[in-house]
């Protein structure tokens, strides 16, 4: 039997993120059933272009996620997550550093998601 989707559960996994002072990353969830319907209903309208945007990512495709988020966000303007993960994916893009860390985020002491 399948593990059920996120979405028909009321979570959503957002990233593993290595908290400063931390050694072993910790994954984030989202709780869905906590959003107002109109919100809950954006989120369920852009994930399948938000959960492409974090696989082209982890792929270190960045144009394609980049495109991905872009798309997310206009389904959710004010998804934090997707403006947060948009603005790091645009400085890998740009020539930043490459993640090297299989996908999880290391979050410096001024950052949050």
């Amino acid at each position: 039997m399948a593990p059920a989707s996120p979405i028909s559960t009321g979570t959503g996994t957002v990233r593993r993120v290595l908290v400063q002072g931390k050694s072993q990353p910790v994954v984030l969830y989202e709780a869905l059933e906590a959003d107002e319907p109109d919100r809950r209903l954006a989120k369920q309208s852009a994930s399948k272009d938000f959960e492409a945007g974090l696989s082209c990512y982890d792929r270190l495709d960045f144009k394609a996620a980049i495109d991905h988020f872009e798309r997310a966000l206009v389904e959710l303007p004010s998804d934090s997550v997707a403006q947060f993960l948009l603005e790091r994916t645009r400085r890998f893009a740009e020539g930043g550093a490459v993640p090297t860390d299989g996908g999880t985020i290391r979050l410096g002491k001024a950052e949050t998601l």
